[in-house]
């Protein structure tokens, strides 16, 4: 009798333990490089009118009939798919400010080298912004206009969500 209480509490700690350690072993996850993979494979292919199932990795949730509303569950980083806009957001979970500041870099670098025809949009008037980087392509008034868009509204601090945008031409 002793022996099988004793496997029992072994067993019945263990369940918890190995679950909430999995994460040691495993490791963490790369919150910055998920978004901006994220992006790259089910945001960047919008550009061609190509929509992209959601992979295994990505759970769906409950969302508004004009959205698509994903998540990886490791990383909590959302894609939010609408007719205008794909978006990889860490609005379930805001990053670290030094996840921010590796995206932002990370960001910067994939918009110079993959999309050389965008240029910063300086004149944005969005300046009371925690962060805000816009590029674009053509002029505002322009139906082929297209762009990216890395911002963050809100309080400084860990309580504001970060968004990067692919936003799509009006045509």
């Amino acid at each position: 009798m002793r022996k099988h209480i004793i496997y029992t509490v072994i067993i019945l700690s263990g369940l918890p333990v190995g679950y909430f350690g999995m994460e040691l072993v495993v490791g963490q996850t790369d919150r910055p490089k998920t978004a901006l993979e994220l992006f790259d494979n089910y945001c960047v292919p919008l550009i061609q009118g190509e929509l992209v199932e959601a992979g295994p990795e990505l759970l769906d949730l409950p969302h508004l009939r004009f959205e698509t509303f994903w998540v990886e569950p490791r990383s909590k980083v959302a894609v939010i798919i609408s007719t205008k806009t794909c978006t990889v957001s860490d609005r379930l979970q805001p990053m670290l400010e030094s996840e921010r500041m590796a995206l932002s870099s990370a960001v910067n670098a994939m918009v110079t080298a993959s999309f050389p025809m965008l240029r910063p949009d300086l004149n944005h008037g969005l300046d009371s912004w925690d962060e805000i980087q816009l590029w674009i392509q053509h002029p505002i008034d322009d139906e082929r206009r297209w762009g990216i868009w890395l911002g963050r509204l809100g309080q400084t601090g860990e309580q504001s969500s970060t968004d990067l945008m692919l936003l799509l031409p009006q045509h």
